[in-house]
């Protein structure tokens, strides 16, 4: 016996991980197109501002594709602001050791998201 999941888990998970990439694409596209844009900003204000944008791409998209139900939009919001705390932690690390810019936020989203995929698999979509 193995503890694989069944392959509609399986398919779940791969979804899940479209979506996120492409809310985490959004969100590193926006910071990268502000960045260019003004780069005087901080990074943590680029950050905020790419993930306002991001928010309704991945609300949209789990909701639609990956969980194909409705969430509660105060659950979601809660894991969000979550991955986004999360995302904050690692940023803020990232720039404490020297790595900035799109590197730094780059990071950061990565990390947030598998944060996010727990809480929303166990949480905010459940039936």
């Amino acid at each position: 016996m193995t503890n694989t999941p069944p392959l509609a888990e399986l398919w779940q998970m791969l979804r899940f991980g479209l979506i996120g990439l492409a809310a985490s694409m959004t969100h590193i596209l926006a910071a990268a197109l502000m960045i260019m844009v003004f780069p005087a900003l901080h990074e943590f204000i680029v950050n905020a501002l790419a993930y306002i944008v991001a928010f309704g791409i991945s609300l949209a998209g789990h909701q639609r594709v990956t969980f194909r139900r409705s969430a509660s939009l105060w659950r979601f919001t809660v894991m969000s602001l979550a991955g986004f705390s999360i995302n904050n932690l690692v940023l803020a690390g990232a720039l404490g050791v020297g790595v900035t810019g799109l590197w730094a936020i780059a990071t950061a989203v990565v990390v947030a998201a598998v944060a996010s995929y727990v809480l929303a698999r166990c949480w905010v979509f459940t039936q």
